[in-house]
């Protein structure tokens, strides 16, 4: 299965930093959050996109189309950051496409640890697309001063609120997965069991260099998830399908391990 890539522009558009403008309108504006939540240990940061209606970006698995956001931190040598913490997406249908993203306001979390070298402000430089009926690559340098008044802490708290929940937080298990061979592909069958099973809506599954899913077969009835997929040859005898259970209240992290049958 082939993913595809839709660019207005070809080349990535150093992006002004007061946003992505298209036709006069601000599509995308990004911006640098943070909160000093323990003095002299960590920062928790975030990087706020504020969108224009129609417009969206990308989850960390885009889907059929599209690009995550990209992130390199300018930090003094000595401090780290974690990956980032990507939202429960929504999933957008567009003829024969699949693709995860947020509309209209996204915040995307980091955890920054200090090193012992001062540091006056936070400086990124970010690479994303946004698209609409067609797509935008932009590009910039976002920049705040850092000081011991937090700068957004209120939109971080909420945020975190945001991020997919552990799944030893939910009622929801695999209580029965089967792969079997369906032709060119595999078709895996996976029950669910627990107190919240019947509040699965859907699945989003996380980009695996191991498995590439037909984002479209992804069905949820009864209690059963089915989904449809293609391995390397020859096919490992056992894989794992990561990803989120989706609720119509959140998301729910999981790793399914799933045996491959041929017959």
């Amino acid at each position: 299965m082939k993913r595809m890539l839709i660019i207005l522009v070809a080349l990535v558009i150093r992006t002004p930093a007061s946003g992505q403008t298209v036709d006069g309108q601000i599509v995308a504006r990004p911006e640098l959050l943070y909160e000093i939540a323990k003095p002299g240990v960590s920062i928790t940061v975030g990087i706020r996109f504020v969108l224009q209606p129609g417009w969206y970006i990308y989850w960390k698995n885009p889907g059929d189309s599209g690009l995550p956001l990209g992130v390199e931190w300018e930090l003094p040598e000595g401090w780290e950051v974690s990956p980032l913490k990507f939202p429960v997406p929504q999933k957008f249908v567009h003829d024969d496409l699949v693709s995860y993203g947020y509309k209209n306001e996204v915040i995307f979390l980091a955890t920054i640890t200090q090193g012992s070298t001062p540091l006056t402000s936070l400086k990124a430089n970010l690479d994303w697309l946004v698209c609409k009926e067609s797509c935008l690559r932009g590009s910039t340098e976002v920049e705040v001063p850092l000081t011991s008044t937090s700068k957004g802490a209120e939109m971080l708290a909420s945020a975190a609120e945001k991020l997919p929940r552990p799944s030893s937080e939910s009622g929801i298990q695999p209580i029965r997965a089967q792969a079997r061979k369906s032709g060119s592909g595999w078709e895996a069958e996976i029950a669910l069991g627990g107190s919240d099973a019947g509040e699965v809506i859907d699945f989003y599954p996380d980009l695996s260099e191991s498995l590439s899913v037909d984002l479209r077969s992804i069905r949820v009835k009864d209690n059963v998830l089915r989904i449809n997929f293609e391995v390397p040859v020859p096919a490992p005898s056992e894989i794992s399908l990561s990803g989120l259970f989706i609720t119509p209240s959140t998301g729910f992290q999981t790793a399914i391990p799933l045996q491959l049958s041929p017959l």
